[in-house]
């Protein structure tokens, strides 16, 4: 803090840079930030140039004057300087005079003066920032009044004290209402209203009733009286005045303090005013779309209900005829009267597989109906995962023989093959990965089953040596129905089996992940907790 200190008495000059230096001993250059006018032309010819200052200490009683002159100096000359005047001891009337020239605040020599010296300056800054901030917005004021010796009074103090205080005068009520709005949505031409308690044909109290009562105007009101009583207070704020000030000695130092307060109180009831219409509005919006996402979800359950009893009804009704098919086609392929009729027995062959595979698809969306509906009971335990994958590499081999694929199972690590997983659904996974693997094969691949640790969890990978997928392919491939492309390869499959295999290793506590590229196949991996682990919830 730079500080132009106006004092003529070295010892109260060794006090305060002892007083600085005590306060901040590790400041660098401290007392240099000190700068001592023993005269009031020594400081004048100081704040020649003001820039190099942020605060003038201003002693009283000097050589060729008053520090009062030089507060009413910068003041004039509008000085961006905090001000801070030293006083004797119960100096009260020093006290008001300095604070009227302009000082933003004042410290008495008192014991305990070199504890408060530094506190009051930076008080004083904050105090002088704060105004001026304050004053960079213009108040537009509007003064109904009708003693012009009041008015003159009022428009030389504010223009000496509060320059940003731009005063219109209006001598009475009928003048005034002409000036203001005729009511809320009509834009106001001033920021706060000062009223006389009495007017020349009418009472002060009159106008403001018609501007809240009629015109409904939350204009700032600051209503000034010369009656200083209770009653006359009372009134006056049940009426909706903002605030009211008594024409006391000096009330004029406190009359741009007041009109700041005042528009500045109702701006923030206008604030919050608006700030609840726009949470009541928010809230009614949020209502409204709550009720919409709840009467959808209500609707898309419903829909999901009445297909899922659809899905379970129809595959009950298609499997009874799809049985007596069955049955028929093999009683057919046992026939004598088939057995030197070649073409007939292949023909009922024919029969007997599509049966079977219309089968196997109908109890797919069976599978995948129960899934969605939340009726899949599972009964995870602990389980061998080794001894699992071998009989299901032995339930695939002949599919496997039959496509010229060759199965490789490598041999798991120690703990890699105690998992926790509902044995029958697991098996219906590992079944279904290992078929696709074989089918989306190439004449004379491979397919690979290996099994590890990944922390608490037991990872199941098989990998293949097939066409792969590209991105797109892979971002789509576990929607239902989707076969992403294999749709005309001649190769069998409903676009289910996948989307069951996934929705079953995450209803056990598991994850099904895939990683795949065109061109050279794919691996996909079952994570699912070791039986050592806790069990999903």
């Amino acid at each position: 803090m730079r500080i132009l200190y106006l004092e003529d008495n070295p010892s109260d000059v060794d006090q305060v840079r002892r007083a600085l230096l005590r306060a901040e001993p590790q400041t660098p250059g401290s007392l240099h930030a000190l700068v001592v006018a023993p005269t009031l032309a020594d400081a004048r010819q100081a704040l020649l140039q003001p820039e190099n200052f942020d605060l003038v200490l201003v002693d009283m009683a000097l050589p060729d004057g008053s520090g009062l002159d030089l507060v009413a100096d910068m003041r004039l000359r509008q000085l961006p300087l905090a001000v801070v005047v030293l006083t004797g001891q119960g100096d009260e009337e020093l006290v008001l005079a300095a604070i009227k020239a302009g000082a933003d605040d004042y410290l008495s020599k008192s014991s305990q003066f070199s504890d408060q010296l530094l506190p009051t300056l930076h008080a004083a800054m904050a105090v002088f920032h704060a105004d001026n901030a304050r004053h960079a917005q213009p108040l537009r004021l509007l003064y109904v009044e009708h003693n012009g010796i009041d008015i003159d009074l009022t428009r030389r103090h504010l223009a000496a004290h509060a320059g940003h205080v731009l005063l219109t005068w209006a001598p009475d009520a009928e003048t005034a209402l002409l000036q203001l709005p005729k009511g809320p949505d009509e834009p106001a031409r001033f920021d706060v209203l000062l009223l006389d308690f009495r007017l020349a044909r009418d009472s002060g109290l009159s106008l403001l009733r018609i501007l809240r009562k009629d015109r409904g105007l939350d204009l700032p009101v600051v209503l000034v009286t010369g009656q200083g009583n209770e009653e006359v207070a009372a009134l006056t704020m049940r009426l909706g005045a903002t605030d009211y000030l008594v024409k006391r000695s000096n009330y004029l130092m406190a009359l741009p303090s007041v009109l700041e307060n005042a528009f500045h109180r109702v701006q923030a009831a206008r604030e919050q005013a608006a700030l609840r219409s726009l949470n009541a509005t928010l809230e009614h919006k949020v209502a409204e779309r709550t009720a919409a996402l709840e009467a959808a979800m209500l609707a898309a359950e419903t829909a999901n209900q009445s297909k899922s009893a659809f899905l379970a009804r129809m595959s009950h009704d298609l499997r009874t005829p799809l049985n007596a098919v069955l049955g028929f086609s093999q009683l057919l392929a046992l026939s004598p009267e088939l057995a030197n009729s070649p073409r007939a027995l292949q023909q009922v062959a024919l029969i007997s597989d599509a049966g079977t595979h219309l089968l196997a698809m109908i109890d797919e969306v069976l599978d995948l109906a129960r899934i969605e509906s939340g009726g899949l009971n599972l009964h995870p335990v602990a389980l061998d995962a080794c001894h699992l994958v071998h009989d299901c590499l032995q339930l695939v081999g002949p599919m496997a023989s039959q496509h010229q694929v060759t199965l490789h199972h490598e041999k798991a690590p120690p703990g890699a093959c105690r998992a926790r997983a509902d044995q029958t659904r697991l098996r219906q996974v590992l079944i279904n990965l290992l078929s696709n693997a074989i089918k989306y094969n190439r004449q004379g691949g491979l397919v690979e089953v290996t099994l590890s640790m990944l922390g608490k969890q037991i990872a199941v990978a098989v990998r293949d040596t097939g066409r792969g997928m590209t991105t797109q392919q892979q971002a789509s491939l576990f929607q239902p129905y989707n076969r992403v492309g294999a749709e005309a390869s001649g190769i069998e499959g409903s676009g289910l089996g996948l989307v069951i295999a996934k929705q079953l290793v995450e209803a056990m506590g598991g994850q099904l992940l895939l990683s795949s590229q065109a061109g050279e196949g794919s691996m996909f991996t079952v994570l699912l907790p070791a039986a050592g682990a806790a069990a999903p919830a």
